[in-house]
C-alpha cells in the first residue's frame, strides 16, 4: 500500500472515530462499528510492517488511539514489545551495568550465607540450639558491615533487652550468667560498657516492634518501610485456629515484603521426631520436613538453613560443633558452614583448623637447599 493510500485511510478512520463510530482493533487490521454495517478501511498489520517498518505502523495507529492500550488480548502490534522480550531486555541491561544479585555483606564466619533484598531465608533449630543467638549475630554483622541498613526486629519470644545482653555477652567476653544478674567484677563491668559503646552507633538503625505480635501488627510495623526484616519465630505470628493455614498467611505475606524489596531472615521452629524414648528434638537428623507447619515454608522461601548439632568440641558440652546446613537454595548452590557455638559466650564462630602433628616439617626436604637429590647422593 501506498504512503499516500495509508494517509487517506487514516483520514477516514480518524473521521470516523470523531464522529462517533468504534474504531475495534482486528489481528488483520481495525474494524469501523457505529452504522448499520462494519465496514473496514485498513490493511493488514503485517503486510505494512513488510512495506514500511514496525515503527511506522506503530505510530500509525498511535495516531488512531488504538495501539497499545486496545489491542486484542495476546496479539502484539508491530512495534510494540512483548513483556517476555521487555523482561531480557531488562536483564540485559542490568548485566551491563554490573547490577547482579546482591547478598548482605558479613564477616569471614558466615561468608556467602543466602540472605538479602528480594528473598526469604529461613533458619531452624529446636529449643535452646542457638537459632535467636545466630539471627541476631548475623543481624549485628550486616549492620556492622553494611552502613545504610535499617533492621527491623520482630520477636514474638524474646525481649529486646534479653537479646542486647546476648550481644553485651558476646562482645564483652563476660559469662551471660554474670551480666543475668548482675554479678560483675569492676573489669567485668567496664568490658560491658566498652561492648555497649561498640553497639550503640548501630542502635540508630534497629526498629523494634513493640508488640501485639500478629500478622496484622506485622504488616502495620514494615507498611511504608524497606531494609532486613529479622522475624522471631514465625509460626508466633500466624493468625487463626489452624496453625497450617496460618503459617501459610505468614510466608504469603513475607513474599509480598520480598516483593518489594526486603529482605526477610525468619526463624522457624521445629517438630519433635519419634525415637524409642518417645518424642524428642533430633537436631542431629533436621530436614526441611522438620519445619513446623513445612508447606508453604518449603515453597515460599528461598533458602533454608537448618543448624544441626555435631557434638562437643573436646569434652565441653557448652562448646558445641554445629554443622549449618543448607537443605534450600533457588539462586545457586547449597553451600553448608561449619561453625562452633560457643553457649557460655554467646557465639558462632568458625572452627580452629585442625594442625597434624609435626606438619610444619613435611615439606621441609623440598625446601631445604642442601637437601640430598637421591639416596645415592646422601651416602658417603
Amino acid at each position: 500500500m501506498a504512503p499516500e493510500i495509508t494517509k487517506e485511510i487514516d483520514s477516514l478512520l480518524i473521521g470516523a472515530r470523531d464522529a462517533g463510530n468504534e474504531l475495534v482493533p482486528r489481528k488483520w487490521g481495525v474494524e469501523v462499528f457505529g452504522g448499520a454495517t462494519p465496514w473496514d478501511y485498513s490493511h493488514r498489520l503485517q503486510d505494512i510492517a513488510t512495506e514500511y517498518g514496525s515503527a511506522t505502523v506503530h505510530e500509525r495507529y498511535r495516531a488512531l488511539s488504538i495501539a497499545p492500550m486496545q489491542v486484542p488480548e495476546g496479539y502484539v502490534l508491530p512495534g510494540e514489545v512483548s513483556e517476555s522480550v521487555q523482561c531480557l531486555d531488562s536483564l540485559l541491561d542490568r548485566l551491563r551495568r554490573k547490577e547482579g544479585d546482591y547478598l548482605y555483606p558479613t564477616g569471614d564466619w558466615i561468608d556467602g550465607f543466602e540472605c538479602g533484598p528480594n528473598k526469604i531465608t529461613i533458619v531452624a533449630a529446636p529449643p535452646g540450639f542457638g537459632k535467636t543467638t545466630f539471627a541476631m549475630q548475623y543481624v549485628f554483622d550486616v549492620l556492622d558491615h553494611d552502613s545504610e541498613i535499617t533492621v527491623f526486629v520482630a520477636n514474638a519470644e524474646t525481649s529486646f533487652d534479653v537479646l542486647l545482653g546476648r550481644e553485651l555477652t558476646r562482645r564483652s567476653g563476660v559469662p551471660a550468667k554474670a551480666l543475668r544478674f548482675a554479678d560483675l567484677t569492676p573489669s567485668q563491668m567496664q568490658a560491658v560498657e566498652d561492648a555497649a559503646d561498640d553497639i550503640r552507633p548501630y542502635l540508630d538503625r534497629i526498629e523494634v516492634m513493640p508488640g501485639p505480635f500478629g500478622l496484622g501488627d506485622l504488616q502495620s510495623f514494615t507498611e511504608g518501610r524497606c531494609g532486613l526484616l529479622l522475624l522471631d519465630y514465625l509460626q508466633l505470628f500466624a493468625p487463626g485456629d489452624d496453625a497450617r493455614v496460618g503459617v501459610n498467611q505468614v510466608m504469603r505475606s513475607l513474599r509480598q515484603l520480598a516483593n518489594r524489596d526486603w529482605g526477610v531472615l525468619a526463624v522457624s521452629a521445629v517438630t519433635r521426631g519419634r525415637n524409642k524414648n518417645g518424642s524428642s528434638y533430633e537436631s542431629s537428623q533436621l530436614s526441611m520436613a522438620s519445619l513446623k507447619e513445612s508447606g508453604e515454608i518449603e515453597f515460599m522461601a528461598d533458602s533454608i538453613y537448618l543448624l544441626c548439632d555435631d557434638g562437643p568440641v573436646d569434652d565441653n558440652d557448652k562448646v558445641r560443633k554445629v554443622d549449618l546446613q543448607c537443605g534450600k537454595n533457588r539462586h545457586g548452590e547449597r553451600v553448608p558452614h561449619d561453625l562452633v557455638f560457643n553457649m557460655p559466650a554467646m557465639r558462632f564462630e568458625r572452627p580452629e583448623p585442625v594442625v597434624e602433628p609435626h606438619s610444619e616439617f613435611l615439606d621441609y626436604g623440598d625446601a631445604n637447599p642442601f637437601a640430598a637429590e637421591s639416596y645415592e647422593e646422601a651416602s658417603f
